[in-house]
């Protein structure tokens, strides 16, 4: 269990898609996990988002889950990243992530970013006009 841990802790951290295989099923599922932690009781468990398998009808319909590490037989991390969605699903204030937290995403407040790059492209703006205001006219 400690490299199945090991590979959703990175994918966690990366952002990373993860396949797994559930103990007494065959059919292997694609995870996008949003936190790993320890419950009260002291089960390992995924918050995640889950794609069915082949054999599910709704392949591409992912669902908000909960997964216990000890239910999963093998995890390999992928090369496609994910992109976090912001909704109710998950909420990184939930008192249970608060007992055990082993891992979480960082979840990027698009609306403070795009603030800050604005700033950022307002303050080059005026040291580049007054750079270039120090440049003979002729040099320009």
């Amino acid at each position: 269990m400690s490299n199945i841990l090991a590979v959703l802790s990175k994918a966690v951290v990366d952002k990373k898609k993860v396949a797994v295989r559930e103990k007494d099923h065959s059919t292997i599922r694609v995870l996008e996990p949003y936190v790993i932690y320890m419950n009260r009781e002291g089960s390992i468990l995924t918050d995640c988002y889950m794609r069915g398998s082949k054999g599910d009808d709704e392949v591409n319909q992912k669902i908000w889950t909960t997964m216990a590490l000890s239910t999963i037989n093998a995890a390999y991390m992928l090369n496609d990243h994910f992109r976090v969605q912001s909704s109710s699903d998950f909420d990184p204030k939930r008192d249970r992530y608060r007992v055990g937290l082993m891992a979480m995403i960082e979840l990027v407040e698009t609306e403070g970013t795009i603030s800050q790059v604005r700033k950022l492209w307002t303050h080059l703006g005026s040291a580049l006009d007054g750079m270039l205001s120090d440049i003979p006219k002729g040099n320009k």
